[in-house]
């Protein structure tokens, strides 16, 4: 689920980053930036409560706070969108790429680690599987022998 959020974030983030590449300076003039924000906000706020290992508690941090300063960024470009406005803004956005680039190499290799574990644990019930067959087959075995074995009868003597 944390994957997904990150790959909509990314999305919405693309779309800032060519509206910012274009030039476009209706996009902050009529404020149509904040339905973004809200929607970008959203992700972050789902993606925090997800369940956020250590490593990445940095990473998410550096997140939240690129994003907030991404969002004051286009509240002045709203009032004035000059070109060192603008560098600023695609200054940040290739930040927050950065930051969700981070988090998504977590994710990834917090995946590949469960994949290996699970893997492991495979391997394990299969090594008790075929413990557990060769167990039968012995049983079975002694079995057959206790079933066919007769033993010789002795002649009482009476006497």
């Amino acid at each position: 689920m944390a994957k997904d959020y990150l790959f909509e974030m990314t999305q919405l983030l693309h779309e800032k980053d060519r509206v910012n590449f274009m030039n476009d300076s209706t996009y902050y003039l009529s404020g149509n930036y904040t339905a973004t924000n809200v929607k970008i906000d959203s992700l972050i706020s789902a993606y925090g409560e997800c369940e956020i290992p250590n490593r990445e508690k940095y990473e998410y941090d550096n997140l939240v706070a690129d994003f907030e300063e991404l969002s004051k960024l286009e509240r002045s470009a709203e009032v004035d969108y000059s070109s060192s406005t603008r560098g600023l803004i695609e200054i940040r956005i290739r930040q927050i790429n950065y930051n969700l680039k981070d988090l998504a190499d977590n994710q990834i290799e917090g995946g590949r680690k469960e994949v290996m574990k699970s893997q492991r644990a495979m391997e394990t019930v299969n090594l008790f599987t075929s413990m557990e067959v060769y167990a039968l087959m012995i049983l079975a075995l002694i079995v057959q022998i206790l079933i066919l074995y007769k033993p010789k009868q002795r002649a009482f003597v009476s006497g």
